[in-house]
């Protein structure tokens, strides 16, 4: 991968341990110099994927309002938010405070489609020139069964749209 002026870049991976690790510097740009707390820019580049059987609702709002990601894109077959304190209300309230568009991916299978034909929708919401990578941008995913595509392809699609994810956080880790 290359940045703007040329230089390569490496595609970094960050695991993180417990979902109370997460905090609102892992998702904030080192660019902004010594008073980036003051100017926090979003970290440009940043895919997040939350692997919604293993989160708890803390730290599912945790992820949401740290990360202030632009999309969550719903790959789960079977979207719930029904965890602890969390329902679907609560979820999509949350969402909208952080200026977050939900994209439900999975709608083309729930129509019969073919695997590959609801890659290819998730594709060309990707390709569409509405999805930017200024803020992370989030991926609910489900069990491997479960969710209309693995993190592995949903980097594949990201590639082919020629949309760089230049760090990738694993939440819970």
């Amino acid at each position: 991968m290359t940045d703007s002026a040329g230089s390569s870049t490496r595609l970094q991976l960050v695991h993180s341990r417990k979902p109370n690790r997460i905090s609102r510097s892992l998702f904030v740009s080192g660019d902004a110099g010594p008073q980036g707390s003051l100017f926090a820019q979003p970290k440009p580049g940043m895919i997040v994927f939350v692997r919604f059987p293993a989160i708890d609702d803390a730290g599912f709002v945790n992820v949401i309002t740290s990360a202030q990601p632009a999309y969550i894109f719903e790959m789960r077959l079977a979207p719930r938010f029904d965890i602890g304190t969390l329902s679907r209300r609560v979820a999509f309230d949350l969402f909208e405070k952080a200026h977050a568009t939900y994209v439900d991916a999975t709608a083309a299978l729930m129509s019969g489609n073919e695997h590959n034909e609801a890659l290819q929708k998730i594709s060309d919401i990707l390709q569409s020139g509405k999805v930017d990578m200024q803020r992370p941008i989030v991926f609910l995913l489900g069990s491997a069964a479960s969710s209309a595509a693995s993190d592995s392809e949903i980097l594949s699609l990201l590639a082919a749209a020629g949309k760089e994810a230049l760090e990738v956080l694993f939440v819970p880790g």
